[in-house]
C-alpha cells in the first residue's frame, strides 16, 4: 500500500473515531442528565481507544462481509454492526459513569438544589 493510501485510510478511520467518541461522550451524558460536554470521563476504558477498537471491529466486519462468497443481505450486516456498537457503547457508557458510593450517578452540574 502506497504511503498515500496509508495516510489517506489512517486519516479516515482516525474521524470516524472522533464521530463514535463524540456519541459516546453525549450518550454518557444524557445517561446522567448533564448537558453534552460537561462531564469528565474519570472511570472506565479510554474513550478515543474503544473508539479506535470499535472502527477497527467495523472495518473487520464489512471486510469480512465482503469475502463471503454468500454474504448476507446488507441490511442485515448494517443490523449486525448496528448492534454491535449499541452493546459497545452501552457497556462502555455504564463502566465510565463514576458512581457515588450509594451507585448513584452523579448530580448534573448545574445550580445547587433549594435548601
Amino acid at each position: 500500500m502506497s504511503p498515500t493510501v496509508e495516510e489517506h485510510r489512517h486519516r479516515a478511520q482516525q474521524e470516524f473515531a472522533e464521530g463514535l467518541e463524540t456519541i459516546a461522550l453525549r450518550l454518557r451524558a444524557a445517561a446522567v442528565g448533564a448537558p453534552s460536554g460537561t462531564l469528565e470521563v474519570t472511570e472506565g476504558p479510554d474513550l478515543r481507544r474503544t473508539a479506535v477498537a470499535l472502527v477497527g471491529a467495523i472495518v473487520a466486519m464489512i471486510v469480512d462481509w465482503l469475502q463471503d462468497p454468500e454474504p448476507d443481505d446488507v441490511e442485515r450486516l448494517i443490523d449486525e454492526i448496528a448492534s454491535y456498537c449499541r452493546q459497545v457503547m452501552a457497556s462502555l457508557i455504564e463502566r465510565s459513569i463514576d458512581r457515588g458510593p450509594d451507585g448513584a450517578a452523579p448530580a448534573p452540574p448545574g445550580p445547587a438544589a433549594p435548601a
